[in-house]
């Protein structure tokens, strides 16, 4: 298995692009667009080291009817008293690992320079082909 790092970068930049941009992505989607190419490992090494700067990692929690209910920060805890409530059915989030997941999204900077790339990409081929 490889190193996709080039790869990797050209989805992220693909995905800022969008409108609305992805969000909330988690390793499992950049493998899915590598096509397996690589390990879990890899991917999350590679996510882990943009975070802050091109990406913000942070943790998802889950209600226990499993809708995205609560998101923070990898480095903040949350207070076993006092759990938030899930926004779609009032059921309080589940604070447990195996109900939560690591996702992505990006800085606006890094958006915003995506799609300045993209635009001067679309510049220089209208040039070429006249």
């Amino acid at each position: 298995m490889s190193r996709p790092i080039a790869k990797i970068n050209s989805i992220l930049e693909y995905w800022a692009t969008l409108t609305p941009p992805v969000i909330d992505f988690t390793v499992d989607n950049v493998l899915r667009a590598l096509e397996y190419n690589t390990t879990y490992e890899t991917v999350f090494k590679i996510l882990m080291a943009k975070n802050g700067m091109e990406i913000d990692a942070s943790r998802l929690y889950l209600c226990p009817n499993f809708h995205k209910a609560y998101d923070c920060s990898l480095v903040h805890e949350i207070d076993d008293d006092d759990l938030p409530e899930c926004p779609v059915c009032g059921e309080e989030i589940v604070n447990d690992l195996d109900h939560s997941f690591i996702v992505f999204n990006f800085s606006e900077d890094f958006i915003e320079e995506a799609k300045k790339k993209l635009q001067a990409q679309k510049s220089m081929n209208g040039l070429q082909m006249t």
